[in-house]
This record gives C-alpha cells, structure tokens and sequence, in this order.
C-alpha cells in the first residue's frame, strides 16, 4: 500500500467515486492528502481519489494546505482526535463550536478539500466561486461549485457551507436573488388574492 493510500475503519457518509452511502464499520480507503473516504474497490477502480484528484503513486508531499490550520486538523483527524481537531479549529479560526464542529465534519469528508480546502500546490480557489461567496450568493456559488465538481447538490452545500467558514463569510449571508424571488412570489400572491376577492363581489 502507498503513502497515499491507507485503509480505516471509520464512519463516513458517502464515497466521492459512486456517491453510495459508506457503511458504519466498514473498512474503506482514504486519501491521506484531502481525508475522503472511498469504498476500496472504488478507490482501486478509478485509482486515484475522487475528491482531490491525489493519485496512488503520488506523495502526500504534493499537497500543501491552503491555510495551516486545516493542515494542523487534518493531522488531527489522521489521528483520530476529533475533539482536539474542533478545538483547534475553532480557536485559530476565532468561532464558535459548533461552527468548528461543521467545518471539521466537512473537512473529513472529504468536501472542503474537493472545493479547495487542500489542493495540489498552485491549484487556487476558483475566482468565479470565490466572488460568489465573498457577495453572498450562496446558491449561486452551490451552482458553480457543482459545474466545477459534479455531485449532490447536498455535497455541493455542504462543500460550499464548509468553504463560507473556510473564507471566514458569515453562513447567514442571505442571497439577493433568493429573497427578491421569495418577495416576488409574496407580491403575486397578494395580488391573486386581492383579485379573487373583487371578482367575487
């Protein structure tokens, strides 16, 4: 077995190459660049990891983290301290547990690394993404993020989500175009109602 390869047994949602369910318990491969769990013969059949695109041959040494902290909570998570790999994150990056405790459960599976999290050296963050989420428009950026990585459109927010922490913008940045639509619909339905009841009269 490689340095890029090493087989676990932990309890992850749902391999990058099928998009089946993982198993609790059951023995899987992970990529010791970007943490995502693969079902083994997936890993074995597409030989290289779906997340980040790490190959078997290749060496860990290839990837840098973008920032150090999450190189610190991936080595944390390597380990298996979870605990200590929240913590951590959540004292460098200045939030709140739970914020902490969302963008490490992102980081393990491998979806902040699929959207930039930890990426093969000279690979940036997509710009078009980036500005999606620096002005708020969250769907927007799901959007791109999905015709950049493919995927569930849960794993695209989830990715996305994990990346607004990543960037330090606010989840509840809301999205313009999302709530004009919601305002839009309110309106429609004011007027429909303001309809049926003079043309009852």
């Amino acid at each position: 077995m490689s340095e890029q390869q090493r087989l676990v047994s932990v309890d992850r949602p749902r391999c990058p190459y099928c998009h089946e369910d993982l198993e609790q318990g059951q023995v899987k491969a992970g990529c010791s660049e970007c943490m995502a769990w693969h079902h083994a013969e997936c890993w074995q059949e597409h030989g290289a990891c779906s997340a980040c695109g790490a190959t078997v041959e290749g060496s860990p040494r290839d990837a840098e983290p973008v920032d150090p902290v999450l190189g610190k909570v991936v080595t944390l998570l390597q380990a298996g301290d979870e605990l200590a790999a929240v913590r951590h994150y959540a004292e460098h990056k200045q939030v709140d547990l739970k914020t902490a405790k969302d963008a490490v459960d992102a980081l393990a599976r491998g979806a902040l690394a699929a959207a930039g999290g930890a990426r093969p050296r000279g690979g940036p963050l997509d710009a078009q993404l980036e500005d999606e989420l620096r002005a708020g428009r969250k769907l927007a950026a799901i959007a791109r993020y999905r015709e950049l990585h493919g995927g569930s459109l849960k794993d695209a927010k989830e990715a996305v989500e994990a990346l607004q922490v990543e960037l330090g913008v606010p989840h509840s940045t809301p999205d313009v175009a999302l709530l004009m639509m919601l305002v839009g619909c309110l309106v429609a339905v004011l007027v429909a109602a303001a309809f049926f009841v003079l043309s009852a009269r």
